[in-house]
């Protein structure tokens, strides 16, 4: 009778040790991907693919897209691809200065931009050394 109820409990107990190690395998990483000039959207989703993730936004302008994939390879399967230029894993890498820390969804701070920065002038000259692009001249 013990011999049964110690192997019961022996099969609980690694069944409850491989559960977290099976659960954060499964967690998808964000990478960001830098396609070769020329790269269709086609070829793009195909070389992604293979590498095994999927795309989850793109920036056409300069051939970025941000990539989530579960696979533990996928950043060297997807250097592999001939349509990548490079790829690394998408993270912080600094905070704006005084900013709350806080970035919202698609990484702008509080503070104004530029554009809006130029749709609010202000009759007060720019404190910068040198002509503002951003207001020709003009700050807030």
């Amino acid at each position: 009778m013990r011999k049964p109820l110690l192997c019961v409990v022996l099969l609980g107990a690694v069944a409850a040790l491989s559960i977290p190690a099976a659960a954060s395998a499964a967690r998808p990483h964000s990478y960001v991907v830098l396609l070769k000039h020329g790269t269709s959207a086609a070829d793009a989703r195909a070389a992604i693919r293979a590498a095994g993730g999927t795309i989850v936004r793109r920036n056409k302008a300069i051939g970025l897209v941000t990539v989530n994939s579960t696979s533990a390879r996928f950043l060297g399967r997807a250097k592999a691809q001939r349509a990548v230029a490079g790829v690394a894993r998408n993270r912080v890498i600094g905070r704006s200065p005084g900013g709350s820390g806080h970035a919202s969804r698609r990484g702008a701070t509080s503070r104004p931009t530029a554009t809006a920065a130029t749709r609010r002038r202000s009759p007060r000259r720019c404190r910068a050394a040198t002509t503002c692009p951003a207001c020709s001249g003009t700050c807030r």
